[in-house]
């Protein structure tokens, strides 16, 4: 999860590389649509991502499996 979260930030800045580029040759301001369209990638798909991927990481019986693997690999 928390990889796509990175690949949706990666995603949005792409987006405002275009977008940025293509108004710069175009002489005029990006359109709202353009502003939409990062703020989704960043909205949904970034902290979206991130809020459900932390999120398997701190609640208590995910917690617990974690540490237990980990246990494992020590005694290994």
């Amino acid at each position: 999860m928390l990889r796509g979260a990175f690949a949706w930030l990666l995603t949005a800045a792409a987006l405002m590389v275009y977008f940025g580029a293509r108004a710069f040759v175009a002489q005029e301001l990006p359109a709202q649509t353009d502003f939409d369209a990062i703020r989704h990638a960043v909205g949904l798909g970034l902290v979206t991502n991130l809020i459900l991927g932390m999120s398997l990481m701190i609640l208590p019986e995910f917690a617990a499996e974690r540490q237990h693997s980990n246990r494992q690999r020590l005694l290994a």
